[in-house]
């Protein structure tokens, strides 16, 4: 997690949060 403290882009926090679905879904993938 980043720019938790600062004002962040709310495009910055969307990528962030598709990075992260992402990431998490590729981790299910791979364990499934």
């Amino acid at each position: 997690m980043y720019n938790l403290l600062r004002p962040a882009n709310p495009v910055q926090i969307i990528v962030a949060q598709t990075e992260q679905g992402r990431g998490i879904l590729g981790v299910i993938k791979h364990l499934a």
